[in-house]
């Protein structure tokens, strides 16, 4: 009642200011441009500051809270610029720099190989949001094994630059609340606690709830079919207790991860307080000591240790208040990680990757000849499959649930994907995934994607996980060139499970309504009606073909027998370490890895052929010369699909003839010079080095958008009207981008195993 009248009074106020801003609109008007004018200077002068040459010595400083790292980028919809407004007003809020993984663990591995970067300092702090108070890094068990690896190359590389004296990797937190942030502390050289501070070491665990008596109680029947015996995301709403082999997935999961975690903190710290082996005692043996310390820890003290404690265990470097002067700041010159990374890339860009003063010199005369329009697509077409430039990856995103509508649906991930493989700087793709799974409709609408960039785009596809890549983001996956993961990131779960509720007479009798179905020829698709008969075997009939098309699926893809892929299906969930050797991934590796593969297979790709055939108007201006000039026969070639430089060795001679287009032999005969002297032994892709990356956000709309930026203006959540107005704007959103209900259509996704 009182969210209806707060709601009532917050309309009437926004119908008021409405009428006010129209009745004095120029003065409002003055305002908005004044505002953006002010936010649009602020926002240059950042990119401006970004945009100086790094300075030497430098020291990185990193702040984190649970939601300034994010996987994928701002959408690209955003017309209004609400996501540039949206930041500035979290930094004059004191927030974390917001920053992608992508950028983080590339700004990190840049910083490795940079000797003016000798110092770095990672703080986790609490969030802005009066809300929240847990201070953690809010990542996931794999994402913070993906930056651990960065952070260890770069102590690794430091180690090898300068003496211990002249480098560090800090990091300081007030108290640590959870485990994963430790494990990600784990990875520095120097860890700093107050002296009030605690640590929590008690082990993973899974916490489990099942409401099927709860549904029994108030008469709501659960219809189930999965496929097979190991898929259980139905069973807390059908079973009272945990199904036996879902138990028995659990605790494999829970070894799997607790053994890394356990034998990564001891070896790092280890290593971090250079820990002495006694006389005859390996550094293994010591190891070994480490990870039995964590273990009796875990198991006996647990589940917090005193800062005092961690510290005389080696577990913490320090005890006291963070003071950045004492870290080096007098003698350095300080730079956050966002910024460092952009003004890297750009150092990178401007020495590392080769001029196209050569290039320009040759195709000058053919503007001339045929226009801009012409000039431009060969332009693109030089810079896209020349060898000896960088090699550009296009990255597209599946994140969250597998839907067929919404912002974040399947077409709006086909469209990204299909965008990547169109684009003729783009030679290879990496699809970052970090998805459970979903609706097996819009998995397939996704697989077609991946296919047809494969396919009639001839460009490699590699995949990266997550935290989690299982089930039907697993199938949209499973025929890419290559898939990487980390040791702790969920995958497989190869099944189908569908769970239908029915509404029963009791419920129904219970709330005191009563419901009358009608239909004219058959028997209604209806939550009032339980599935039997022809219609229940139709519908398993059916679940079976899509178990039968997912497995066969991942057969072809991953080139092993029906037989092999059955032994490792049936729903099972497997960590990254185990699906490595379950044949289900190819690698370990992180999100950077995963492009250096990528870039390696694009760069392969490119130098088998000039490709035209991802740029309609290339293909047409190709295929035209071909017929004008050269006099070319072939199909393939008069449907301007291909240009097979080196397997038409009559082109060039055909081509001599022609005068005016004699650039274009000197392009075409540069390409072969270059691709004769540069072999694909001699590429070597780096992340630092010479790898474009070109990413393809989702084009959501600007709803959610909206909806942060006036949580941002309407403060803290205590006002009753700022609370109804998030409630209503919520559920507007909610309402528009709801997709078809679950219980209509098999899924293939995995459960959320809430592991802590």
């Amino acid at each position: 009642m009182r969210a209806t009248l707060a709601a009532k009074r917050a309309a009437l106020a926004c119908r008021r200011m409405t009428g006010l801003a129209w009745r004095y609109k120029k003065t409002t008007a003055l305002v908005a441009g004044s505002a953006y004018f002010g936010i649009k200077s602020l926002v240059d002068s950042k990119r401006e500051e970004s945009a100086r040459l790094v300075e030497n010595p430098t020291l990185l400083i990193w702040e984190i809270s649970a939601d300034s790292i994010f996987e994928a980028p701002p959408s690209t919809a955003d017309q209004f610029g609400l996501s540039t407004l949206l930041s500035v007003l979290e930094k004059l809020a004191g927030a974390p720099q917001k920053i992608t993984m992508l950028q983080a663990l590339t700004a990190l591995e840049m910083a490795a190989e940079d000797p003016r970067v000798r110092k770095l300092i990672v703080r986790v702090v609490p969030p802005p949001d009066s809300s929240k108070h847990s201070v953690s890094t809010g990542l996931g068990f794999a994402q913070t094994q993906e930056l651990r690896q960065a952070i260890l190359k770069f102590r690794a590389k430091k180690a090898e630059q300068f003496d211990s004296d002249n480098w560090n990797a800090f990091f300081h937190i007030d108290s640590f609340d959870d485990q994963l942030t430790y494990y990600l502390a784990s990875a520095f050289r120097s860890i700093l606690m107050q002296s009030t501070g605690s640590l929590p070491l008690t082990g993973l665990s899974s916490t489990q709830f099942h409401f099927k008596d709860l549904a029994d109680k108030i008469g709501i029947d659960m219809q189930a079919e999965t496929r097979k015996e190991y898929k259980s995301v139905t069973a807390p709403f059908t079973e009272s207790s945990m199904p036996e082999k879902h138990r028995e997935n659990i605790m494999e999961i829970l070894s799997s991860l607790d053994s890394q975690l356990v034998s990564d903190i001891a070896l790092d710290r280890c290593n971090s307080t250079n820990a002495k082996a006694s006389s005859g005692e390996s550094k293994d043996a010591t190891a070994d000591a480490a990870k039995q310390m964590l273990r009796y820890v875990m198991e006996e003290e647990g589940p917090f240790l005193t800062a005092k404690e961690a510290y005389d265990m080696g577990l913490i470097s320090d005890i006291g208040q963070y003071d950045l002067f004492t870290y080096g700041r007098a003698q350095s010159n300080v730079t956050s990680l966002g910024d460092y990374g952009e003004a890297r890339r750009r150092e990178v860009e401007r020495d590392s990757w080769p001029t196209l003063t050569k290039f320009e010199k040759l195709v000058d005369f053919v503007k001339q000849a045929k226009g801009d329009e012409y000039y431009k697509s060969i332009s693109k077409l030089y810079r896209a499959y020349m060898p000896t430039n960088p090699v550009t990856v296009g990255v597209v995103y599946l994140l969250g649930g597998i839907e067929r509508g919404g912002s974040n649906g399947a077409g709006v991930i086909a469209k990204a994907i299909n965008d990547a493989a169109l684009d003729p700087e783009v030679q290879s793709i990496v699809l970052r995934v970090d998805s459970g799974g979903g609706d097996v409709i819009a998995s397939e609408t996704i697989l077609k994607a991946v296919e047809e960039a494969q396919e009639l785009f001839g460009k490699p596809v590699v995949a990266s996980y997550g935290n989690v890549s299982a089930s039907g983001a697993y199938y949209v996956t499973a025929s890419c060139d290559h898939i990487l993961a980390s040791p702790g990131t969920l995958t497989g779960s190869i099944g189908v499970a569908t769970l239908r509720p029915v509404f029963t007479k009791r419920l129904l009798d219970f709330v005191g309504v009563n419901v009358e179905v009608l239909s004219v020829a058959g028997k209604p698709f209806s939550v009032f009606q339980e599935l039997q008969g022809r219609q229940l075997e139709k519908y398993r009939s059916i679940v079976d073909g899509i178990y039968a098309s997912f497995t066969s699926h991942v057969a072809k893809g991953r080139k092993l027998t029906s037989e092999q892929v059955e032994n490792i299906a049936r729903g099972k969930v497997f960590t990254g370490a185990d699906a490595l050797q379950a044949k289900l991934i190819d690698r370990l590796g992180g999100f950077t890895r995963a492009i250096e593969v990528a870039a390696q297979m694009g760069y392969q790709a490119r130098s088998l052929t000039l490709k035209c055939a991802t740029d309609h108007h290339m293909r047409m201006e190709i295929a035209s010369i071909n017929r004008q000039y050269a006099g070319a026969t072939d199909p393939e070639m008069l449907d301007g699909k291909y240009i097979p430089v080196n397997e038409d060795p009559q082109l060039k001679e055909k081509l001599n003839d022609i005068v005016t287009k004699r650039s274009i032999i000197d392009i075409i005969t540069h390409y072969k010079q270059e691709l004769a002297r540069t072999s694909d032994k001699d590429y070597k892709p780096s992340i630092t080095e010479n790898i474009r990356i070109k990413e393809f956000p989702v084009e959501s709309s600007s709803k959610d958008l909206l909806y942060s930026l006036f949580s941002k203006l309407t403060g803290d959540s205590s006002s009753s009207i700022a609370e109804a107005l998030r409630h209503g704007l919520r559920q507007a959103i909610s309402d528009s981008i709801r997709s078809s209900s679950p219980a209509q259509q098999p899924r293939v996704e995995t459960d959320n195993l809430d592991i802590k």
